[in-house]
């Protein structure tokens, strides 16, 4: 039977493993610029279709609700995403979505980020339709920003995204340019159902992934 400091050690080298192999790095979203939100695996042709109307980036799911059968994320394709397409990959920029639950904690975003080679710095999007459960606060919006500064804490931006949002195209769409901020006096907390990237040019930036 391992003992903790062996289990401890192995975690050590399969995270030291895990972060060499995060392909990506985080970079400020192009203002203007158009994005899709999609739930399943994105394959070549269907980032070729996409890129030829003029669609930059991508929104991809870290989880799956219960009630769903989609596929999140995995680490080969953020790197096949993010990776220049003279390198094989798609030349997408990429930013993840998760879907909160009342179980949710910060801790279950950010181990799916890191499962995701989702590199520090790069805004995950929150759909909170589904709020986590209070659990030291009655006040949702204590909690809701204290789970947002849990995942700030830990090196990404976030943001919070409509469960509105869909795959594209869209005829309702929206900016994505608010962001949890803690250097602001306050935060937005509306919905945002967005494909289009606002002027990003506050003291929190949207940040995206994209190839290295």
């Amino acid at each position: 039977m391992a003992t903790n400091t062996e289990t401890k050690s192995i975690s050590d080298l399969l995270s030291t493993i895990a972060t060499a192999n995060v392909k990506a790095i985080a970079e400020p979203a192009q203002h203007n610029s158009k994005g899709f939100v999609y739930d399943g695996v994105i394959t070549p042709g269907l980032a070729d279709n996409y890129q030829q109307k003029g669609y930059e980036f991508c929104i991809r799911n870290l989880n799956s609700e219960s009630t769903s059968s989609y596929s999140k994320l995995s680490g080969q394709e953020t790197n096949r995403i993010t990776q220049a397409k003279t390198d094989g990959g798609y030349g997408l920029a990429l930013m993840p979505l998760y879907t909160t639950e009342t179980t949710t904690t910060a801790q279950n975003v950010i181990a799916a980020l890191k499962d995701a080679l989702i590199p520090i710095g790069v805004t995950v999007w929150l759909d909170m339709t589904t709020p986590p459960t209070p659990t030291h606060s009655s006040d949702s919006a204590d909690t809701v920003t204290a789970f947002k500064k849990s995942i700030f804490q830990a090196g990404y931006s976030v943001g919070t995204i409509g469960h509105g949002a869909s795959a594209a195209p869209v005829t309702n769409s929206s900016v994505l340019e608010t962001v949890y901020c803690p250097f602001e006096p306050s935060e937005s907390e509306s919905g945002l159902k967005t494909m289009t990237i606002g002027d990003n040019n506050g003291i929190c930036k949207i940040y995206w992934a994209t190839h290295s």
